[in-house]
């Protein structure tokens, strides 16, 4: 599963994070669905980033599937907004 986060992250939020997500697990993350295996994350960068790292898997709350939305303006400019994403590197890749 490969997710798009949508900030670079801050090293001094992360530390902070990694040390609550110890206690508190996987986090919940808002997402679109862009396709089988990847997601769009509508925040979370730095919860996503911590899970990979203490192998948690991310619990995703799903809020629309791309391949089964009609035209809207909203989803286009998300449909953009995923090449410019891979393209900075901001893509979290998650096995299992």
């Amino acid at each position: 599963m490969y997710i798009l986060i949508p900030n670079k992250i801050n090293p001094t939020r992360y530390k902070k994070v990694k040390k609550q997500m110890i206690t508190l697990g996987p986090p919940i993350i808002e997402c679109i669905q862009v396709s089988d295996i990847t997601f769009y994350a509508l925040e979370g960068s730095h919860r996503i980033t911590c899970a990979k790292e203490l192998n948690l898997i991310p619990i995703l709350n799903i809020i629309t599937n791309l391949e089964d939305a009609d035209n809207d303006d909203t989803l286009y400019i998300i449909k953009q907004n995923i090449n410019v994403r891979i393209n900075k590197g901001l893509v979290i890749e998650f096995k299992g």
